[in-house]
C-alpha cells in the first residue's frame, strides 16, 4: 500500500496510542459510510451541576414539621469568550498533560485545561489538540481520563484562551470510542461565525461526524456516519461540505442552526481528502470523476461546476487567504506529492512553482508565501521545512524537524488541518513547529539515518526568514497559532 493511500486509511483502522495515559486501544471496526438523515438529532451531553449539600431537617420532640430542604444550587457554566482585536498567542498541549496558551516570546503562559487533583496522580486526565476559535478568545481541546481497566473516557472541552474560567465539557464521547487516529481523540473545526463546531468522534462501530453549538454542546446534529471523512465550512457558515468516502455532501443550515438541506455533489472521487471553500464567495474546490477521468473542479451551491484540469493520482489543494489564487499538489500515487502549482482564483493560468517530494504546504496569512513540509533526504522520519515565495519561487531553508506523532499526523492530513489550525503567526513572520529540531550535519553519516536518541518533544517558534534562531516555548506535543 502506498504511503498516501495508507494515510487515507488511517481513519479506517488505526489504534489510538496515548503514551501519557499508558494504554493502547484496539481500532474500531470499519463501518459502511452512510450520511445521516436530514434533521436527525441526538440529545446533547450535559455536565452535572455541582450539588449543594441539603440542610438536615430540624429535629424536635413535638409534631412540628421539619424545615424544608432547599433546592441544590447549580454552579453556572462560563460562557464562550469572544476576543476583540489582536491576540497573537500560541496554544499547545504540553508533555505534562495540560493545554496552555503563551506569548510567542515565551512569556505569560496560561493554563486552559483543568488542574489535576492529588488523587489523579500519574493516572490523571490528559488534554491535547487545542483548536482556536475564529476570534481567538476561546479554545476547544480533547480530554482523556483513564477509568477502570484499560478504558479511557474521551470528551471535548471548551475553555477561554487566558484561562480565566474553568473549562466545560461540551461533548462526551461514546464509552467505546477509540478516537479518530493515532494520539488523536477528535477532529474539531469551528464554524467561521464561531457559533458551531463540527466534530469527528469515535464510537464502538466507527466514526460519527456531528455539529454542536460551541457554547455548551447543545443541538447535536449528525452529519455522517462512517469513514474516511473530511469537511470544510463555507466562510458565511451557511454550508458544510462533508467528503465521506467517495461521496461529497453539501449540508445547508438555516439561521437557527438546523440543517435545512442535504444534497450530493457530483459523482464522487477518492483522489483527494478535504474539499476547500474559498475565502471569497461561496465557491469550493473538489475533484470528481466523469467517464473514468478525474477532474479538479470549482463548485458553487445551485450552479454547475467548472472543470479546471484533469487529475492523475492523489491531489490536495488550498486557497490563498484572500481567495485570489489557490495551490494544488499532485503525485503519481507514490509516497509523497511530487509537484506544486499555483492557479488564479478562477482556475486559469496554472504555474508550476516547484517539483519535489512534499508532504504538504501551508499558506502565510498575507498570501505571499507557502511553508513546505518535505521528507528529509538524510534523516528518516524527519521533515525539512522551507518557505517559498509564491511570486518568485525563491525557497528559504528553515529547520529540520523530527515531529511528534501528533504533528506528523497533522502533516499527513494537512489539507484538513489547514482549515482548523494555523502554523503561521498572524503577521506572517514566524511559524510554530512541534517536536525536536536537529542539525543533520552533526550526525556524521552518509545515506539515510535514524534521528538521534534522547530527543525531547518541544514547541518551537521559527523565524520565516531563516535569519533568527528558533525559540523553544516549552516541552509539548502539538501547537497552533491564534488566527489573529
Amino acid at each position: 500500500m502506498t504511503y498516501r493511500r495508507w494515510t487515507a486509511a488511517v481513519l479506517i483502522a488505526v489504534a489510538v496510542f496515548i503514551a501519557s495515559c499508558g494504554g493502547v486501544t484496539d481500532p474500531s471496526p470499519e463501518t459502511t459510510a452512510t450520511p445521516a438523515a436530514t434533521g436527525t438529532a441526538e440529545p446533547s451531553p450535559t455536565v452535572p451541576p455541582a450539588t449543594a449539600t441539603p440542610l438536615l431537617a430540624t429535629a424536635t420532640p413535638t409534631a412540628i414539621p421539619p424545615t424544608s430542604t432547599p433546592a441544590p444550587i447549580a454552579t453556572p457554566r462560563p460562557p464562550r469568550v469572544v476576543a476583540e482585536g489582536w491576540v497573537n498567542r500560541i496554544a499547545f498541549a504540553a508533555t505534562d498533560g495540560a493545554v496552555y496558551t503563551i506569548n510567542p516570546d515565551g512569556s505569560d503562559r496560561r493554563r486552559v485545561s483543568p488542574e489535576f487533583t492529588a488523587a489523579d496522580g500519574d493516572a490523571g486526565p490528559r488534554h491535547t489538540w487545542p483548536v482556536w476559535s475564529p476570534d481567538g478568545g476561546s479554545l476547544v481541546f480533547s480530554s482523556m481520563t483513564p477509568v477502570l481497566g484499560n478504558s479511557i473516557d474521551i470528551a471535548l472541552m471548551r475553555g477561554d484562551a487566558l484561562g480565566a474560567h474553568a473549562p466545560v465539557i461540551i461533548f462526551a464521547d461514546d464509552p467505546q470510542s477509540n478516537g479518530v487516529g493515532s494520539s488523536t481523540p477528535h477532529y474539531a473545526a469551528w464554524s467561521p461565525d464561531g457559533g458551531s463546531i463540527v466534530l469527528i468522534t469515535g464510537t464502538g462501530q466507527g466514526l460519527v461526524t456531528v455539529v454542536i453549538d460551541s457554547d455548551y454542546g447543545n443541538n447535536v446534529r449528525r452529519m455522517a456516519e462512517g469513514q474516511p471523512v473530511y469537511m470544510d465550512w463555507s466562510r458565511d457558515s451557511q454550508y458544510l461540505l462533508v467528503h465521506l468516502d467517495a461521496i461529497l455532501l453539501l449540508n445547508t443550515f438555516a439561521p437557527d442552526g438546523s440543517r435545512s438541506g442535504l444534497s450530493p455533489v457530483g459523482r464522487g472521487s477518492i483522489s483527494y481528502h478535504s474539499p476547500q471553500w474559498s475565502p471569497a464567495g461561496n465557491r469550493y474546490l473538489y475533484t470528481d470523476v466523469t467517464d473514468g477521468v478525474t477532474h479538479l473542479k470549482i463548485g458553487k451551491p445551485g450552479e454547475e461546476a467548472t472543470v479546471i484540469r484533469d487529475i492523475v493520482g492523489p491531489a490536495a489543494f488550498s486557497w490563498s487567504p484572500d481567495g485570489s489564487r489557490f495551490a494544488v499538489v499532485t503525485g503519481d500515487g507514490g509516497q509523497y506529492f511530487e509537484s506544486l502549482s499555483i492557479l488564479s482564483g478562477d482556475g486559469a493560468g496554472e504555474t508550476v512553482l516547484i517539483e519535489k517530494q512534499l508532504l504538504g504546504f501551508w499558506w502565510s496569512p498575507d498570501g505571499t508565501r507557502l511553508a513546505l513540509a518535505a521528507p528529509h533526504e538524510q534523516v528518516r522520519d524527519a521533515i525539512a521545512w522551507t518557505v517559498i515565495d509564491v511570486d518568485t519561487g525563491t525557497e528559504t531553508h528553515l529547520a529540520v524537524n523530527v515531529p511528534t506523532e501528533e504533528f506528523m499526523f497533522m502533516q499527513f492530513f494537512f489539507d484538513q488541518y489547514v482549515v482548523s489550525h494555523q502554523l503561521w503567526s498572524p503577521d506572517s513572520t514566524r511559524l510554530v513547529l512541534s517536536g525536536a529540531l536537529i542539525e543533520p550535519a552533526g550526525l556524521g553519516q552518509d545515506g539515510m539515518v535514524d534521528p538521534p536518541d534522547g530527543l525531547r518533544a518541544g514547541i518551537w517558534v521559527v523565524d520565516a526568514s531563516g535569519e533568527q534562531p528558533p525559540v523553544q516555548l516549552g516541552e509539548g506535543r502539538i501547537a497552533a497559532w491564534s488566527p489573529k
